[in-house]
């Protein structure tokens, strides 16, 4: 992120890592501000956080240039993930996934 022109990253606390079982687990907090809304799309897919909050501004405004491309950038890396996971899967197996993905 810090060499990224699309994020401007104001601090990164690192949580000690910690065993758990035969796995390991820690966790990062990251403040940061993006460029535009398809920057923050990229960040989701990319670093795939488990939580975001926005903290400002209370209220955002952008045209809808800008929804547009946060939109194709999400369709991009959609189609991207699904052929990957139909080249992973056989046919047993992705009817199974997408019954649990549609329920």
């Amino acid at each position: 992120m810090k060499k990224d022109s699309n994020f401007t990253l104001y601090n990164l606390d690192k949580a000690p890592i910690e065993k758990q079982g035969d796995y390991y687990s820690t966790y990062f907090e990251i403040n940061f501000s993006v460029k535009d809304f398809a920057s923050l799309i990229r960040f989701m897919f990319f670093y795939g956080p488990s939580s975001v909050e926005v903290v400002k501004p209370a209220k955002i405004e952008f045209s809808a240039q800008d929804l547009q491309d946060g939109l194709m950038e999400t369709a991009d890396m959609v189609q991207k993930y699904s052929s990957a996971i139909h080249k992973l899967l056989n046919r047993e197996e992705l009817e199974r996934f997408n019954a649990e993905l549609y329920k």
